[in-house]
């Protein structure tokens, strides 16, 4: 089905609507993953859902991104889940992106900023917490 809906994306044209959709189902597939338990293919589904990260990172697509993160590391800190060491160098380095091209974004929900800080402090944090 991914592979299906990932092939049909690439034969329609490069409009910002069309690679937010495929965007979107990589997004809601690992986040489903990751609520059944299974973190590794759900982090990386998510990882996989924002490439380009220039492009298909946004206030909407981080905040859920971040969810799922969080849910991660609040697993490890009550130490029910163990991840191998390449998923936690495979969320380091999507961390780091997020960093680099989120420095100059505010993150909106709606019509009010949630937080003060941007998207790339958050993502900071966040690899503060998972490390």
């Amino acid at each position: 089905l991914i592979e299906k809906q990932e092939g049909s994306d690439s034969a329609m044209n490069n409009d910002k609507e069309q690679k937010h959709h495929s965007c979107i189902i990589n997004l809601v597939i690992g986040t489903l993953y990751c609520e059944k338990g299974n973190f590794e293919f759900g982090i990386s589904r998510i990882c996989k859902s924002l490439e380009p990260i220039e492009s298909k990172l946004g206030a909407d697509t981080w905040f859920y991104t971040k969810r799922c993160l969080l849910a991660l590391a609040d697993q490890l800190a009550k130490q029910m889940l163990l991840l191998q060491q390449e998923s936690f160098s495979e969320i380091i380095l999507f961390l780091d992106d997020i960093d680099r091209h989120g420095s100059g974004m505010t993150p909106f929900y709606g019509d009010e900023v949630q937080t003060e800080q941007g998207i790339s402090k958050s993502s900071k944090k966040g690899g503060e917490t998972i490390s």
